[in-house]
This record gives structure tokens, sequence and C-alpha cells, in this order.
């Protein structure tokens, strides 16, 4: 999985200036559904009229691709269309890997004129409900910090607050009707809606943050067990640690996931991170697996180094995921 896009609602970039359309006044009559191919080279048109080429994942630019992922069920396309067919937005459920039961809600923008239509609205709903090739837990999607509305627009739908993942894009992106201080990263709120109900699991918190995890849980609509501290192994498993990366260059941040720690855990943790500060990455998000006891035992030792509470994200490729992050400088 790559670093999230953030993309709810429009933003430009600084040297952006293109004329827009006027905003239709009367209510129109429109359909939403899945979207057909040929439509396709309408919504990367769509994506550069209300975003520039700011999009961290390119495939929104490139229609075939767009169809390649839709075709796969990679991707779950939703267009909003008019009575005589003509484009107005689009939304999306992303899976970011083979291996996901939950997918991000994302590359969601409307066509100026047509705002003010309840497009955005009928998407979403579309989308609670459009049939899947692969199985959906849940829905996650990333919201800018320093944009109140899309923050209320996912408590709205049920998609409710997790975490909080700081200075994860760049300073370089502006946003429309948003000031901000130019030289200040980008942070965003990750939120989480299940779609199925979730399953009592038992947790190994660390104990230190286990009432902040577990009120998380309560408020994202679940209730697990917690394992306490003489339950747990006394020692973490003497086998290698299941580790993956990724990188987002173009975002300054990186991802590190812990599916099990072995012995060598915090060794091969502080080995990556120092790779990533080397190469002046701003952000490292840590992925500890909940369902591992050796998380328990382990947190304080990747909090030595420099990581943080940032939240959970439940279902997630490596299981019950709880987030730290690290920033570089």
């Amino acid at each position: 999985r790559r670093p999230p896009s953030f993309t709810l609602f429009p933003y430009t970039t600084l040297f952006r200036s293109d004329a827009e359309p006027a905003i239709l006044s009367e209510k129109i009559k429109y359909s939403v559904r899945r979207m057909e191919d040929h439509e396709a080279i309408e919504v990367s048109r769509c994506a550069y009229k209300s975003h520039g080429y700011s999009f961290f994942d390119d495939h929104i630019y490139y229609p075939e691709r767009l169809v390649e992922l839709n075709r796969s069920g990679e991707m779950v396309s939703a267009v909003a269309v008019t009575e005589d067919n003509k484009f107005m937005g689009h939304a999306c459920l992303l899976y970011q890997d083979p291996r996901d039961r939950i997918a991000e809600l994302t590359f969601v923008f409307i066509n100026v004129e047509y705002r003010g239509q309840g497009a955005f609205n009928r998407l979403i709903e579309y989308l609670f409900s459009a049939p899947q090739q692969r199985g959906l837990s849940g829905i996650y999607a990333y919201a800018v910090s320093n944009h109140v509305f899309t923050q209320k627009a996912m408590v709205r739908y049920g998609i409710n607050d997790c975490g909080i993942l700081l200075a994860t894009s760049p300073a370089s992106w502006k946003f429309k009707g948003i000031s901000g201080d130019p030289t200040q990263r980008i942070s965003v709120i990750l939120s989480f809606k299940y779609m199925e109900p979730p399953k009592r699991r038992t947790l190994h918190a660390p104990e230190h943050h286990r009432d902040m995890i577990e009120r998380l849980y309560v408020n994202i609509g679940a209730a697990h067990e917690f394992a306490v501290p003489d339950e747990l192994q006394a020692a973490t498993p003497d086998a290698p640690s299941d580790i993956e990366t990724a990188v987002n260059k173009s975002e300054g941040c990186a991802e590190i996931y812990v599916a099990r720690c072995g012995t060598d855990a915090v060794r091969e943790v502080r080995k990556r991170l120092r790779r990533f500060c080397l190469d002046q990455l701003a952000a490292i998000n840590l992925f500890l697996n909940l369902e591992d006891p050796a998380t328990a035992l382990l947190t304080e030792e990747f909090e030595a180094l420099g990581f943080f509470f940032a939240g959970i994200l439940p279902c997630s490729k490596i299981g019950e995921a709880f987030i730290l992050q690290y920033l570089n400088n």
C-alpha cells in the first residue's frame, strides 16, 4: 500500500489559474451508476480540471489504467451523469493491496458547474452498496486536517476518526479557499467505517496506550478483548520478523508494516528508519499488528527510537494495525 491520497475535495497547485464555468443555479435530474469504459477519459479530464497534476497516484490521469483497475476489481468507480449522459463527477473505492479486505474512499471530484446538485452524497451512498469482486470488511478515508468540511462529510456517513498522521504531504499543496502557512507540511485525519459486523478479537495493546486504543475502537463501533500484561507471551518468537515497506518520494513519506515481530524487530525497524531519514523523507509511519503479543512488549522500544502514537487501522493487510509515527527533523 502506498501513502494515502487525502483527496476528497478539490485543491489547486500554486500556479493554476484556469477559468472555471459557472455553477448551475437550477436543480437537474441525473443518475449515479458504475463507470462505463468509454467514460474513463471524462474521469481523467475531470481529475485534471479539479486538481491539476497534484494527485500522488497518476493512475487517475490514464483512462486505460482506470478501465483495467475497474475490470480487475482493484477499483470500483461510480459516476454521476445527467439525463443526456453528460459527465458530472466521480468517486471510487480503491483496494491498495491484493490482501486487502478494506478499501480507500478516494478520487472524489465533481465538475464545477454541477456542484450543489448533491452528487457527492449520492456517489458515496452508491459506493456503500455497490457489489464488490472481493470482500469488503471496511472503508477508510483520509481528510486533510485544515479542511473541516471534508471531516464533517466523513462523520455524516459514519466514517469515524481513528487516527491522525502529521506532516505526511508537502507544504506545496494549495487548497482552494483555504489559507495556511506555506512552510507547514499537511497533516491528515484517518477515519474508518465497518461494512460488516466486526469480529471480537483478542488484542495486545501496550499498557500505556490501551485506554486510547480501546476508545478509538469504540468510536468506530468495535469492542475487543485486551490481554492483560501477565497473559502476554514472555518473549518474542525466535524467528525473523515479517516486515514490508512502502515509499512515496513525491510525498516525502514512507510506511513500515510489521505483520509479525521476531527477535530482530527493533533492529530491522531501526535500519529502515535510518535509511528513510538519510533519504530525507519527512514522515515515517509504522504499522504494528495488535494481534501479535510482541507488539505490547516492543512498543516502548520503538518509541525510544522516536516513534509516537498516531492511531489504529482495523482489518489492514497485517491485521488490526496500531500506528506509530516518526517525524524526520
